[in-house]
């Protein structure tokens, strides 16, 4: 079956909240579920014009990937809450979303930012983000978070 990249409805919030489950606690402190529901409740709340992007790899009924970004003041781009399906990890899902997001922000931004943990970084590596700082249980304890840019 084909997939396709496309803007998050309101109707994926279920399928989103759960591809953050599966990636738990590897990649996400359990706090942060609830904050990802906060965000996405937020987001629905503003007016489409005020929206930060947010998109989904889509197959048939199933979210295999999300994820998006919101640029800063600076003119930043900050990536948020990019994940893959837990079951789905390095199949390709997570450079064709990431490639997607970069493509969308393309002469818009500065830069671009993420912060990420330590198993997630050397994904980001191989794209050209390069290392700023690693913050020691910057998400919970035992769970690092890594800063990192790309010009």
């Amino acid at each position: 079956m084909s997939w396709v990249l496309r803007p998050y409805r309101d109707q994926d919030m279920v399928s989103c909240l759960l591809n953050l489950r599966s990636n738990q606690p590897e990649y996400f402190a359990d706090y942060e579920y609830e904050e990802f529901h906060d965000d996405l409740n937020h987001r629905q709340t503003l007016a489409e014009a005020k929206q930060w992007p947010y998109f989904v790899l889509n197959c048939g009924d199933q979210i295999l990937a999300n994820g998006g970004y919101f640029i800063r003041s600076d003119s930043f781009a900050v990536l948020i809450w990019g994940m893959v399906r837990g079951d789905l990890h390095r199949q390709g899902y997570g450079s064709v979303l990431l490639e997607y997001r970069l493509k969308h922000m393309a002469g818009k931004v500065a830069g671009i930012e993420i912060d990420t943990t330590p198993a997630s970084f050397p994904f980001y590596q191989k794209r050209g983000f390069q290392w700023e700082q690693t913050i020691n249980d910057g998400y919970a304890p035992g769970l690092d978070k890594v800063i990192a840019k790309k010009d």
